[in-house]
């Protein structure tokens, strides 16, 4: 597994968990890397997340009702939101957030 690999390369141990399956002590004492949107997974719309970016449903343009990494404070020159490539026939191009939240 690719996760596994990474991680053993910088000497750290990583214990992959469905989503569905994290508890409260979970959470609560582990650091916590979530694949996926708050689109496919739910749970992560009630973690705090950056101010800066947003998953959010594109609600104009040809790509409406597609799902967006939207730029919410979005300075001069920046793009207004990420969106990939439509999934038919395959899936050539996505986008990902990455953050560090600190509780």
């Amino acid at each position: 597994m690719l996760w596994t690999t990474t991680f053993g390369l910088l000497h750290r141990q990583i214990r992959v968990k469905r989503g569905s399956l994290l508890s409260l002590d979970d959470v609560k004492n582990n650091d916590m890397i979530f694949v996926g949107s708050p689109a496919e997974n739910l749970t992560l719309r009630d973690i705090p997340s950056t101010h800066d970016f947003i998953f959010r449903a594109l609600d104009t343009g040809p790509r409406k009702g597609d799902l967006a990494i939207v730029n919410v404070h979005r300075q001069s020159g920046e793009a207004e939101y990420w969106v990939g490539s439509p999934s038919q026939p395959s899936l050539v191009e996505d986008y990902a957030l990455v953050a560090l939240v600190r509780d």
